[in-house]
């Protein structure tokens, strides 16, 4: 089975460009186009930050635009919030259950595997947490279907990586309960496939509680890693994710498509200036002495 992840989309209102450089709508339709001339995938799965500004109609925009391909593959779309998405917004235009600002979370089954979205943003913060929704994370994780331990196959979905952060920017705004999340998953009878996120806006994959972690390149640009952590830089680029689920294995590969300006910087705070920003909207566990560290239960279940 094969699945196409977008992330970190950051599309606004009529076609507007993010940080006033990055045309984001043109990048996504870049992206599908590209993707649309690989092989058919099961599934969309977008782990976040659809919206930079939370606009109904950039939810449209994204809605239209990655349908038309779905349609195409008569495959379902699977959204899930990020801290700059508006849950209302979201929720309403892509028909999600619940209400208004609730947490969006929910589940889609395509064939044998159950996804399932769980919401990590934070109403006004760029950090992320789960929280006490935990234990029904863990129920929805444990109960997918009523089949055997040994046939049951879930995906899980959320925008705040188990994931080592890359820089000290994403350190701070990182899912400040992710140990205990780790703690939770490590104690499944039936663990899931695999953990889709988004938000460090670089492809990457690592380990949570022995499940593949598959953090996926930015549809919006890339954080740029040249500098060192301690600097907070973004290119343009643009790029999308497959992942590849078979019986035995999970693999996935990232895909940039040719964008304008491609490899640009679109902003780079150097270490002094970044460390403000970082510090005043970090998480409430994370320092500076902390660092790139998960610290915490359960964190030795995240590499």
């Amino acid at each position: 089975m094969s699945i196409l992840h977008l992330t970190d989309l950051h599309l606004l209102a009529d076609r507007a460009l993010h940080h006033g450089l990055v045309p984001t709508s043109d990048h996504l339709e870049r992206v599908l186009e590209d993707a649309s001339r690989g092989r058919r995938c099961r599934a969309i799965v977008v782990s976040g930050d659809v919206s930079a500004d939370g606009s109904v109609s950039s939810y449209r925009f994204a809605r239209d635009a990655v349908g038309e391909l779905a349609k195409s593959w008569s495959a379902p779309v699977v959204w899930a919030a990020g801290e700059s998405d508006n849950r209302a917004a979201m929720r309403s235009v892509f028909k999600l259950p619940g209400s208004g600002m609730q947490p969006i979370e929910y589940y889609a089954d395509i064939g044998e595997l159950r996804i399932i979205v769980a919401d990590t943003t934070v109403l006004g913060s760029t950090w992320g947490k789960i929280g006490n929704r935990i234990v029904g994370l863990k129920q929805a994780l444990s109960c997918p279907r009523e089949l055997p331990a040994g046939e049951r196959k879930t995906m899980l979905v959320i925008h705040h990586p188990l994931a080592p952060p890359p820089t000290l920017k994403y350190a701070a705004s990182a899912l400040d309960d992710a140990p205990a999340v780790a703690q939770m998953l490590s104690k499944l009878e039936a663990k899931p496939e695999v953990v889709l996120c988004g938000h460090y806006r670089v492809g990457m994959m690592a380990v949570a509680a022995g499940i593949p972690v598959i953090v996926g390149p930015a549809v919006s640009g890339e954080t740029s890693l040249d500098r060192g952590p301690s600097w907070d830089t973004a290119t343009i680029r643009a790029s999308y994710g497959i992942i590849n689920l078979s019986d035995s294995h999970v693999d996935a590969t990232s895909t940039p498509v040719s964008v304008e300006n491609e490899g640009a910087e679109v902003y780079s705070f150097p270490p002094a200036e970044a460390s403000k920003t970082t510090q005043a909207n970090s998480r409430p566990s994370w320092s500076v002495e902390t660092g790139l560290r998960w610290c915490g239960q359960g964190s030795e279940h995240l590499s």
